[in-house]
């Protein structure tokens, strides 16, 4: 009998895998950062957006390209 990871287990690695293909080595900083989840808008839209702690925590790890950080915690 097969058991599914958690959801969280998948969008963390979808974090990591985002900032690898952009060109970022994945240390500890941006696994720090990738586990903060990406936030569902409380209005119901289809969207997520990237949580504000995964954004400063990229951007403290060095990542200075806004638009990288925003890709990326949105995998979280």
């Amino acid at each position: 009998m097969a058991v599914a990871a958690p959801a969280s287990a998948s969008q963390g690695s979808d974090c990591y895998a985002m900032a690898k293909a952009l060109g970022y080595r994945v240390g500890p900083k941006v696994a720090g950062a990738c586990g903060f989840p990406a936030e569902q808008p409380s209005f119901g839209k289809p969207w997520v957006t990237p949580h504000p702690s995964c954004m400063k925590h990229l951007e403290n790890a060095g990542i200075s390209n806004g638009n990288h950080r925003f890709v990326i915690c949105s995998k979280a």
